[in-house]
């Protein structure tokens, strides 16, 4: 969640300065502004965007007419996303994410401008480099492709790339007690799975406290636009939301679940 929300307010910046076009007098002072808005964006590098991953330059190439971003990550990471290679993670996951909020007018500016996107993923091991491209026409392709879908299926098919970023990372050590292993979109359930040490923490307590740990969990969740969003986009979709957590041990399973439903009626109390 953290990668798609800091991605998303960083092309809300750089939307402020981007309503430019053709050769006009008026253009060019706005392509200036958006070149502004772009070096401020960077003075403020390095960003967080995820638990493993770091946004360390952020730049518009006028040449190539095309937004560049270098994405740090650790090696494993690193390893994982060459293997996805032609499917373009982080436009898609803009595409989506535009196409499931408001955030649409981004995405039309892309494509009104003409602006494609290149990201350069490097790893702190050995500086290796892997790029993915996207043109501004593979963009409108797959926006147009998104916008012929139902808002549920568009719902889900955000839901399934956010799982295929997330376990791009995996596996996360959340604390000292507990890793993320996994996220996965099954049928009508998005399914987070946790490994508990047990030689730190007895499954039979997580069990006496589980109802308390899944209303902190989504109290925390909910306090956040982002997070608001989400639980949206679950509604959207009917899909229940499920923490597992297995002891590395004992093997024992301990989960929690929270409907649409549930969700529907939270939302229905914040607004």
């Amino acid at each position: 969640m953290r990668i798609l929300k800091n991605i998303i307010i960083i092309f809300s910046l750089i939307s402020i300065f981007s309503v430019f076009s053709g050769c006009s007098r008026q253009s060019l002072v706005k392509e200036r502004e958006f070149l502004k808005g772009i070096y401020e964006i960077n003075k403020g590098l390095p960003i967080e965007l995820g638990p493993q991953m770091i946004l360390t330059s952020f730049e518009f190439n006028p040449i190539e007419r095309e937004i560049v971003q270098v994405l740090t990550i650790p090696y494993e990471t690193f390893e994982s996303i060459k293997k996805t290679e032609g499917f373009n993670l982080q436009a898609e996951s803009m595409i989506l994410s535009g196409n499931v909020s408001e955030n649409e007018y981004i995405i039309q500016n892309l494509v009104d401008l003409k602006i494609g996107l290149k990201t350069i993923y490097t790893n702190s091991y050995n500086n290796d480099q892997f790029i993915e491209e996207s043109s501004w026409e593979m963009i409108k392709s797959k926006r147009d492709f998104y916008q012929s879908m139902s808002p549920q299926l568009k719902a889900r098919e955000y839901l399934s790339l956010q799982a295929k970023m997330s376990n791009l990372q995996c596996p996360i050590v959340v604390d000292d007690y507990t890793t993320q292993v996994g996220v996965y979109l099954i049928n009508n359930l998005k399914l987070y799975q946790f490994l508990i040490n047990e030689n730190l923490l007895d499954m039979s307590i997580l069990q006496d406290f589980i109802e308390e740990i899944k209303k902190e969990n989504i109290s925390q969740l909910l306090t956040y636009t982002q997070g608001q969003e989400e639980a949206r986009i679950l509604v959207e979709a009917d899909i229940t939301l499920v923490f597992q957590y297995r002891g590395s041990i004992s093997n024992v399973l301990v989960e929690y679940q929270v409907t649409p439903k549930e969700f529907s009626e939270l939302l229905a109390q914040i607004n």
